[in-house]
């Protein structure tokens, strides 16, 4: 679904580096307090809630995960996909009372209101939505490291490609010095034009890097990050873990269409799928290493899809690499 949000203004910029300011020097409680207040301001429809700052103020909260989802969001998927958009509706309420700021219930309860025929419902969610969106691309054009969006959670990542009508193809972990990115490469599936798109994660590292101190000594890397604790995968090699154990940590999981081809020659079966999943939770590599050649391509498109939550190792994220394996069943 592709949605024509305009972008924000430009001047984010500055008021993200304004709005750091005034976190240092307010105590946890009036964080929590500031925060609070204005949620439910913006849960009321206040249209003047500042939400560059909100959303930078999540991070500074105790409770703050940037791999989080909500706890309905399989069943809230679901029920949009078999079109009960009543139920869907209903489960990203629930999610939203969690976390506002979610933007995947927001999207999807923005979703199910319309087709719900909830015209009120309809335009606040949109409104909220749009201004998730508005205030992440406010912060740069993307194009490059300098001009990254500034992204809080994974997810907005994901929500913004949606929102631009953009499939997910690559992802890398990049470091330039203090700075991290997680950087795109999106298709869109209309002209099959690749585009490059940059997202400054330094909120979430700097969560990582905290959570993972307070066990460590400091000095090291932390995923390559300079000021964490030693990586145990120093030098650059994954840890191999099982299959178990990396469907555990599956965030989202696509699955493969049945190819056409296959189906009419009456070809299934399984197709393994070996992974290399960065400290981030990004598929860094994928390839076959087992399975019919009618059923590799999409099994393979699909895996290079999945999102992980991060592999830790005595308290620190680590690359990994296991396998995915992929069920082709005829009927």
């Amino acid at each position: 679904m592709k949605i024509g949000f305009r972008r924000g203004a430009a001047m984010l910029v500055l008021a993200l580096s304004m709005t750091q300011t005034v976190f240092a020097a307010q105590d946890p409680a009036a964080k929590r307090a500031e925060f609070d207040a204005a949620v439910e301001r913006l849960h009321g429809g206040d249209t003047t809630v500042d939400v560059t700052r909100l959303r930078f103020l999540s991070t500074e909260l105790s409770g703050y995960d940037p791999y989080a989802e909500g706890d309905n969001h399989k069943d809230m998927n679901a029920a949009m996909g078999r079109s009960d958009f009543k139920e869907a509706l209903r489960l990203a309420r629930v999610d939203l009372d969690a976390d506002y700021l979610d933007i995947d219930a927001q999207i999807v309860a923005m979703i199910a209101s319309d087709k719900s025929g909830d015209a009120k419902s309809f335009g606040h969610h949109r409104w909220v939505v749009k201004s998730i969106y508005d205030s992440i691309t406010g912060s740069g054009d993307g194009k490059t490291a300098d001009t990254a969006y500034r992204v809080v959670t994974v997810r907005e990542e994901y929500a913004v490609l949606a929102l631009l009508g953009l499939r997910r193809s690559k992802q890398a972990l990049v470091h330039d010095g203090p700075r991290s990115f997680d950087v795109l490469t999106a298709i869109d599936p209309e002209t099959k034009a690749e585009t490059t798109i940059y997202f400054n994660i330094d909120p979430i590292i700097a969560h990582q890097t905290k959570l993972f101190s307070k066990e460590k000594p400091a000095g090291g890397v932390i995923g390559g990050v300079p000021g964490g604790v030693p990586s145990p995968n120093a030098d650059g090699s994954p840890r191999k873990v099982t299959d178990g154990v990396l469907a555990g940590k599956a965030l989202s999981r696509p699955q493969p269409e049945y190819p056409k081809m296959a189906r009419a020659a009456g070809v299934d079966g399984e197709v393994v799928v070996e992974v290399i999943v960065s400290e981030t939770g990004a598929i860094e590599s994928a390839r076959v290493i087992s399975g019919h050649p009618l059923l590799r391509d999409n099994a393979l498109a699909a895996a290079k899809n999945w999102v992980f939550a991060p592999t830790l190792l005595d308290n620190v994220p680590v690359k990994v690499v296991g396998t995915i394996t992929f069920n082709f069943r005829k009927g």
